[in-house]
């Protein structure tokens, strides 16, 4: 049985299936409940269809890491790193810097 917000989630990207804002949302409540697979699943839709979503990159890398896919992890932070400097979002490049950093 799913939980209740994950259900509305599902509702959600059932009315919007492109809104990036819901499916980042939904791929987060997935990590939560140890459901990996179909959030990297999601994260990649969110990837291939909004790539300048920039909060993606750290999280999806998080998920990674958490899971002791370094590679993946590595791979992930640097694409995030050139979406979020080519957005001008200098924060969030210089927190995904770090993260890499402390892995490589």
């Amino acid at each position: 049985m799913q939980n209740s917000r994950l259900e509305i989630l599902l509702k959600s990207l059932e009315e919007s299936p492109h809104d990036a804002f819901s499916r980042y949302l939904m791929a987060l409540e997935l990590t939560k409940l140890n459901r990996h697979d179909e959030a990297i699943a999601q994260f990649e839709k969110l990837l291939n269809e909004h790539p300048a979503y920039v909060p993606t990159y750290y999280q999806f890398a998080q998920l990674y890491e958490n899971l002791g896919q370094t590679a993946e992890a590595i791979r992930i932070y640097k694409l995030g790193l050139v979406a979020a400097r080519n957005a001008g979002n200098f924060h969030t490049a210089s927190e995904i810097q770090a993260a890499l950093d402390g892995l490589e």
